[in-house]
């Protein structure tokens, strides 16, 4: 049984039906090798008394009890991972993790005879690999008659452990390894011995410690961290190169937090975890993302507001849709790319399993968001991947999908020549796909006369109807993608006359999603002129940060004085009220000394809109410095104070803020005696 069968077998298990032609998109086979693949499945099926995979209509179909869907995945289990066919990409990850798993050598004939394959075969993969470490800076150590061995530093080492691992195991399966390529391998060699007892210590420090449930994806990483630390440690193998940042942090929540994972690590598994451990461990959770979402991020606050809002401007403009008055974009932009930006920071890697589905259905927006991103020159985008704008490009989609679904639905009637069968899967598959279709008939047409009483908006037909005075649009009775298309199309034209100009943008956008619209290029010309429209005015830094808003010579003795103080400037103006002041040091209580960006300089805020009446910023200096418990940038003499409003009128302010400090230094602006002097130099250089 290789991959490809798996794979479908996992489908079917899971999904119970599957349409051949998604399976013909995903895996890039002809229906030919399909329907093999189907027999094949079916011989496996019968030979263990289990039922047969049937296919209607373009359908295949597996009907299993529960008992049976036991029996089934117990079968797959004991498939010897060796037995099974791998392709050339799992043969090398298989190697790959062979290696990381000792640290003796081991010869190209004990892979062939543990893979189950040719020693040519097992050569030609190890040369293969030897290419794909040299990026990683790891390299294979050969030595005639003993073998290979991975070399390289002990991080990198894991950062490849912990992305094969990611890659092929799954925590919501209490097999946790069915029907992946590598899963036995995985189980047996890494899993087996810690995966069940780190679980556990997960769980107690979700509810003890963080008090919010960790995300799917955040919950795997650090899991696997942990396994493939403990895997190493116990061949004594120790990190060297870690964060130094996280050294001795006893303020820093998660530091806190690792070393009570770090002491029942200890105690479950009786291994000493020394101090430059629990620093990674510390690194990791400095990565994670909550279900509940963070209401801020921890690092590079400033500039990811700066790219988030020029993100959001420049697809606006390039998909005609003002995705600028999404408050929920802005949201989970702001959520994903903080974990993204860390993962990119430490080489962890970022798998896309829905890649090419992505690509596929949203190909427009895939292409328009990868040139926003390749144009944008944010150092924070260094490196980012195809797969990580797939994810992106989803919250776009959904963005869009929440403006559907405040169209009115269209009124639809669908037609076909005689068969119920046939019409009512039409009806199911446009459902499925069209959520601002609303279908009010399905009739043969010798019922036709019956529609033109009915106040249609359009009629979805398998047949031709002739010469009608309703709008009405052909396709097959198995939707093809040429078909969805050729709704869309009339769904334009409804939404053109039922709808604003802006909702007309939008199903636009949409429709333009598929690259065989293109007959609709003058519709596009029509729309020029709305370009402009999503370019809202931006206070700069000077029109904010009048000599009003800049107090100079305070003092404070800790961090929780020197946020009130900066605060009392913008109370005085009636520009906020107490709960703003509340809710910035519950920020900086709940995610540490974040607001401190650079030497000498804190910029603290509120959760967006928390207590803030309007759009201000204050400028406070204190003399004497005030410690923040920052690792690298205390004391700090210069306190910026933001009231956002909303999740992008502050920007161009901020963006200013930046361009101060880069080119003065904190000394030189301490040097600076008369607010108005300030005030001055901000308004001369228009930031």
């Amino acid at each position: 049984m290789d991959s490809k069968l798996m794979q479908f077998l996992q489908l079917l298990v899971k999904n119970k039906t599957v349409k051949i032609d998604d399976f013909i998109t995903q895996q890039k086979l002809t229906a030919r090798q399909i329907r093999y693949r189907e027999a094949k499945i079916n011989d496996f099926l019968i030979e263990n008394h289990l039922p047969k995979v049937t296919f209607k209509n373009g359908v295949y179909t597996l009907k299993l009890s529960e008992q049976q869907k036991h029996q089934l995945k117990e079968l797959i289990a004991d498939i010897d991972p060796y037995d099974y066919k791998m392709t050339t990409e799992e043969r090398q990850e298989a190697i790959a993790l062979l290696l990381i798993a000792t640290n003796d050598y081991i010869t190209s004939s004990s892979f062939a005879d543990k893979l189950n394959i040719s020693k040519r075969t097992a050569d030609s993969d190890i040369s293969k690999l030897k290419t794909k470490l040299f990026p990683l800076n790891l390299e294979l150590d050969a030595k005639t008659s003993k073998g290979y061995r991975i070399n390289g530093n002990e991080r990198d080492i894991r950062n490849l452990c912990v992305n094969l691992l990611m890659r092929n195991i799954r925590l919501e399966s209490k097999q946790y390894t069915d029907f992946l390529p590598l899963g036995k391998i995985v189980y047996e060699m890494y899993c087996d011995l810690y995966l069940e007892k780190l679980l556990e210590i997960i769980h107690l420090v979700e509810e003890d410690e963080i008090n919010k449930e960790l995300t799917y994806e955040s919950k795997l990483m650090l899991l696997m961290y942990l396994v493939t630390m403990i895997k190493r440690m116990s061949m004594g193998n120790v990190i060297e190169d870690y964060p130094k940042t996280y050294d001795n942090q006893p303020q820093n929540r998660n530091y806190a937090i690792a070393l009570n994972i770090a002491a029942q690590i200890e105690d479950k598994f009786s291994i000493s975890v020394p101090v430059k451990e629990v620093c990674m461990i510390t690194m990791y959770l400095e990565g994670i993302q909550y279900i509940v979402p963070e209401r801020y991020l921890k690092t590079d606050w400033m500039q990811m507001q700066i790219l988030i809002d020029e993100i959001v401007q420049d697809m606006s403009k390039r998909m005609n849709v003002d995705f600028t008055s999404d408050k929920e974009l802005y949201v989970a932009l702001q959520a994903h790319l903080g974990h993204t930006f860390f993962k990119i920071q430490h080489n962890i890697d970022i798998a896309n399993p829905d890649l090419k589905e992505i690509k596929e259905k949203y190909l427009t927006c895939f292409n328009h968001l990868k040139e926003t991103i390749k144009e944008n020159k944010s150092s924070l985008l260094k490196g980012i991947t195809d797969s990580e704008i797939g994810y992106l490009v989803l919250h776009f989609c959904s963005s869009l999908e929440r403006r559907i679904r405040m169209l009115p639905p269209a009124k639809v009637a669908i037609v076909c020549l005689n068969g119920a069968a046939t019409a009512r899967l039409l009806r199911e598959s446009i459902l499925t796909r069209f959520s601002n279709i609303s279908i009010v008939a399905v009739l043969p047409k010798v019922d036709f006369e019956i529609l033109r009483k009915m106040e249609l908006d359009f009629i979805i037909s398998s047949i031709y109807l002739g010469d009608i005075d309703i709008p009405y649009v052909i396709v097959n009775p198995l939707l093809t993608e040429k078909d969805y298309v050729e709704i869309n199309k009339m769904l334009l034209n409804y939404s053109e006359q039922h709808t604003t100009k802006e909702d007309f943008d939008l199903m636009y956008s949409e429709f333009l999603n598929n690259e065989t619209a293109r007959d609709v290029q003058h519709l596009q010309e029509n729309l020029e002129s709305s370009l402009n429209q999503f370019e809202q005015p931006r206070l700069k830094l000077y029109q904010l940060l009048t000599p009003s808003y800049i107090s100079f010579y305070n003092k404070a003795e800790n961090w929780r004085e020197a946020v009130k103080a900066s605060c009392q400037i913008l109370l005085k103006n009636n520009d906020v009220n107490e709960m703003f002041v509340q809710s910035v040091i519950q920020s900086i209580q709940e995610a540490g000394p974040y607001v401190v960006f650079s030497k000498g300089v804190a910029l603290v805020h509120s959760e967006v809109g928390c207590g803030v009446n309007r759009l201000a910023i204050s400028l406070t200096r204190f003399e004497d410095g005030v410690i923040f418990n920052h690792p690298l940038f205390d004391p700090v003499k210069i306190v910026f104070c933001l009231a956002p409003n909303d999740y992008s009128s502050h920007v161009q302010a901020l963006q200013g803020l930046l361009n101060l400090l880069e080119k003065y230094t904190v000394d030189e602006l301490c040097s600076i005696n008369d607010s108005y002097d300030l005030f001055k130099m901000l308004e001369r250089e228009k930031w």
